[in-house]
């Protein structure tokens, strides 16, 4: 069948499509920026397009094209990654706001705790004479990189010049006014951030960030491995396309602040244990298949020219250890940035995410895991959910006698969706206003224009049409309520798991530090009127911010610290939780509102429930 043309408005975009090809492969070719949140599974109805002319071009809906409901379907909405061609003709869309990816807000600084300045790479005085005979005779070495700088230092009679050394081995030399620098990167599964270091004084010369390029193969870490094993040249896609974004972040960094990337002699990279792995280019094979051993989980380290890191040529790449297979570095550089490891008090560390990472202990012992929260924080598998970008609400407060509901949203932008702690607060705000049960169920009672029937199940209106971008009403559905109950269920018996591991109560936990984005957002008081926390008092909450990425400066420019990194990870001790017999009965156990056992919670006091639940 000839190819069928797809026109995107009102940019005028165009390419062409053969009939095994769908609309979401259009967007991409075109580059138009498309939620796309279960990489063209059709699970989480968020690539939405709108069809203005062709739509009988078009096969018809598919049995997954039902989760958009009667109202987007008669307005002519289909699903980019459903619909395909089925007669050649051309097929003109427009993308409707709700779909729009947009400016993502990325959360970069950290909890950066005191420490002694001591990175593996030093500056000394240059011997007067650049011969190589009289460097070695200083008692150094001259990496095989560094010779054509030396030989254009010797030939242009620089002089004031500066020696860069690790160990003994000098890497490159510098001007009288230049300064070695390093990167710290921390690879998150969403976002990327890397932060420019001066190694001299371990100032921070400026941060710069970046949306992760895979989540077009998958939001989630598993949809990814799942990716890169269908083929090998996959694996190398997903290893190419992170370390394109590195480089440009490198680039983007010493542009700003005015300095010459070849003065970059040192990098650090920290992430989860996936993302270091396919950063390495090291086999994910393991990762998805039980019983998920990594490949590696010691440090590792390369040389930035061979390895394709616009750094200097000579500077060396640092990836500190993983522990297990979904619990990376990036967990072990939020126990050394909270310096849990060295506290007497028993301390928790969430950072929450498709796998949220946990780990629990003090001086004397450390357990951690990965527990399966799911993205529904991230806004997939939420009939109004979207990431935490602009026009998402982002807070909610709901007052009990009227339900009246306040929003806030990022960028003070009209509504578009509902970003994960806007969810939680709904969660929490619903079921202390009497609204929703401890079974989670939506309490419809009477006419409350608040309230709308989706599908035969309730929904509570948390943005009227009228005031959003999208010329739709933003609801939370029944099945929405679900999702979230599933999230923080995992969540909350990931946390009960450890601490009984450690043999200690509720009440013995001193502090939990919330980590990563999601972390940083949440109000404490809602995570923990649904259970997702447990019931101690607000003060015993700490949000650490990007812990990952301090971790990472810290393991850059101190050679105590990145042995530290290496000593938490034989320290720290996986606590699998596949398998084991206790989580699904503390995950059923904390799948109500706030716990199966209400007196956990005793501080947790709802409303009374406004009606009968919905038969």
């Amino acid at each position: 069948m000839p190819s069928s043309l797809v026109v995107f408005q009102p940019e005028g975009r165009r390419t062409r499509i053969g009939p095994r090809e769908d609309l979401l492969d259009a967007a991409r070719r075109c580059g138009v920026a498309i939620e796309d949140l279960c990489t063209g599974r059709g699970t989480c109805a968020k690539c939405k397009v709108l069809v203005r002319r062709g739509a009988d071009r078009l096969r018809p809906p598919t049995p997954h094209e039902a989760l958009l409901g009667t109202e987007d379907l008669t307005r002519g909405m289909r699903l980019a990654c459903q619909a395909r061609p089925a007669h050649p003709g051309t097929v003109v869309l427009e993308i409707p706001p709700e779909a729009q990816r947009g400016w993502q807000r990325l959360q970069t600084s950290g909890l950066m705790p005191p420490f002694t300045l001591a990175p593996s790479i030093r500056v000394a005085p240059a011997p007067k004479s650049l011969a190589a005979e009289s460097i070695r005779a200083a008692g150094f070495r001259i990496a095989r990189e560094a010779r054509p700088s030396l030989k254009r230092a010797r030939g242009e009679g620089a002089s004031g010049v500066r020696l860069v050394v690790s160990g003994t081995t000098v890497l490159g030399l510098l001007g009288r006014a230049d300064r070695a620098l390093g990167m710290a990167f921390d690879l998150g599964s969403t976002k990327i951030a890397g932060f420019l270091l001066d190694l001299e004084t371990g100032d921070l010369r400026t941060t710069v960030s970046a949306p992760n390029p895979q989540m077009v193969h998958g939001e989630d870490i598993m949809s990814r491995l799942a990716f890169a094993r269908e083929g090998p040249e996959n694996e190398d896609l997903l290893h190419r396309e992170i370390l394109e974004v590195v480089n440009r972040l490198l680039g983007e960094a010493c542009a700003r602040a005015k300095v010459r990337a070849e003065h970059v002699f040192a990098v650090t990279v920290v992430g989860n244990t996936a993302m270091h792995h396919l950063f390495l280019g090291l086999p994910t094979d393991g990762l998805s298949r039980a019983p998920y051993a990594p490949s590696s989980t010691g440090e590792e380290s390369r040389r930035a020219g061979p390895f394709g890191l616009r750094a200097n040529d000579a500077a060396g790449i640092v990836a500190p250890p993983v522990v297990a297979a979904f619990v990376g570095s990036d967990l072990i550089s939020g126990v050394l940035a909270t310096r849990m490891h060295r506290t007497r008090g028993l301390r928790v560390l969430i950072d929450v995410g498709t796998n949220t990472e946990i780990c629990a202990g003090d001086r004397e012992r450390l357990v951690a895991c990965s527990t399966p929260s799911g993205p529904a924080f991230e806004g997939a598998h939420i009939r109004f959910g979207m990431r935490a970008a602009d026009g998402a609400v982002e807070r909610v407060a709901i007052e009990p006698e009227t339900l009246h509901v306040d929003v806030r949203t990022i960028g003070r932008r009209k509504p578009r969706g509902l970003c994960g702690s806007a969810l939680l607060d709904l969660l929490g705000e619903l079921f202390l206003a009497g609204a929703l049960d401890a079974k989670g169920r939506i309490l419809a009672g009477g006419r409350d224009p608040r309230f709308r029937t989706i599908g035969g199940q309730p929904a509570f209106v948390v943005v009227p049409r009228e005031r959003t971008s999208i010329g739709q009403d933003i609801l939370l559905t029944q099945a929405d309520v679900g999702q979230l109950q599933l999230a923080k269920a995992a969540i909350h018996a990931g946390i009960e798991i450890l601490l009984d591991d450690l043999g200690a109560a509720t009440e013995d936990v001193r502090t939990v530090y919330m980590a990563g984005a999601f972390g940083s957002y949440l109000a404490p008081e809602s995570a923990k009127a649904v259970g997702m926390l447990p019931d101690l008092p607000l003060d015993r909450v700490a949000f650490v911010g990007n812990t990952a990425g301090s971790g990472a400066r810290l393991a850059l420019l101190s050679s105590r610290e990145r042995a530290a990194m290496r000593s938490l990870a034989r320290r720290i001790r996986h606590a699998p939780l596949a398998g084991d017999a206790r989580f699904p009965r503390a995950f059923a156990s904390a799948l109500p509102l706030p716990h199966a056992d209400p007196s956990r919670y005793p501080t947790v006091r709802p409303r009374r429930p406004r009606a009968a639940p919905p038969r």
